[in-house]
């Protein structure tokens, strides 16, 4: 007996042993501190705009997601106003036990490059999954004689301010999608906006506006029909439901090499949700994005799931909310423009 105890401990006392019980060790506390978050009263989903939207839809689809995965009820509440501030502020003020959590868009990184907010969104709140990322797609009239960028810089710059755009509105996402396309590829041209998609895409097919970004419902519809022409996808990758439409990225025009600008949805918690539980729940989230139920609610959407977790959308928020706000002081764009 005392032969094998001393073979035991000297075994143990090889270093490498002991790097790899170390190891052991390391792998069971990285398990343990990845534990389903559980529970044990009602969770709050609030939803920063008005029902009906890509928000909302894709809030509804995760509660009920979530809600099977914890057993227990995942309650979405709408909260509508100021671009989605008003439920943000609301979250980064609630307890962070993870009963009260918030799904909005990425105007929680546009806004405040040009307004100034009651919260600061990278440090009142706990980024926990990024969603999903919904492309636009760049069209114009077909009367309009450019059949791709190129053509349309070319004409741009040959007639500053001459072609007028559509958007729903300055600083929403098709809006400052236009505006960095502008500003990377040093044309001019004026916006008209309108109070909502509906409208903006009215104006388009009219030609009272020659050109828009707008999603895929809005747009895929006329571009089939041959009232929109399209130009481009302004997401990292193509559409998989029109994989036939390049990115902008892929348009052979240098300067926007490297353009994206997508509307992504984001969860997140209060700003006094631990580290730890913001991991548990982001690991939740995760198995629910990947079961093929909301994939294809995903993709169904015109959408690109994304799923960075806790510090890479922190990170990438930062990123996101900074490059806007250079654009916007590079363009002196005002709120209301």
């Amino acid at each position: 007996m005392q032969c094998i105890l001393t073979k035991a401990l000297k075994l143990v006392s090889r270093p490498r042993t002991v790097l790899l019980l170390a190891g052991l060790s390391l792998g069971f506390m990285a398990t343990s501190q990845a534990q389903s978050f559980a529970p044990t009263k009602s969770v709050k989903l609030v939803v920063s705009f008005a029902p009906g939207g890509s928000v909302d839809t894709s809030g509804r689809f995760i509660a009920a997601g979530l809600g099977e995965h914890w057993h227990q009820a995942v309650i979405v509440e709408n909260k509508a106003g100021a671009d989605g501030n008003i439920a943000a502020d609301h979250v980064a003020k609630s307890v962070g036990d993870g009963s009260v959590l918030l799904i909005t868009s990425n105007a929680i990184t546009i806004t405040p490059a040009l307004n100034p907010l009651p919260f600061d969104p990278l440090a009142d709140l706990k980024p926990i999954v990024r969603v999903m990322s919904i492309p636009n797609f760049l069209v114009v009239h077909p009367s309009l004689a450019v059949y791709k960028l190129q053509d349309l810089i070319d004409f741009a710059k040959k007639n500053p301010n001459r072609l007028s755009f559509a958007s729903s509105g300055t600083g929403t996402t098709p809006f400052m999608g236009m505006a960095l396309l502008e500003s990377l590829s040093g044309i001019q041209m004026t916006h008209i906006p309108f109070k909502g998609s509906s409208p903006a895409v009215l104006a388009t097919l009219s030609n009272q506006t020659q050109l828009m970004f707008g999603d895929l419902n809005s747009t895929m519809p006329h571009i089939r029909a041959g009232k929109f022409r399209p130009l481009g996808v302004s997401g990292s990758q193509r559409s998989s439901l029109a994989s036939d439409i390049p990115t902008i990225a892929e348009s052979g025009v240098p300067a926007l090499a490297g353009f994206e600008t997508s509307t992504w949805v984001g969860i997140y918690g209060p700003k006094s949700m631990s580290h730890t539980l913001s991991q548990s729940i982001a690991q939740d989230l995760s198995v629910v994005l990947k079961s093929q139920a909301v994939q294809d609610k995903i993709k169904a959407m015109g959408a690109q799931a994304n799923g960075e977790t806790t510090d890479e959308f922190a990170s990438f928020m930062k990123n996101d909310l900074e490059r806007w706000t250079r654009l916007v002081k590079e363009l002196d764009i005002k709120a209301g423009d």
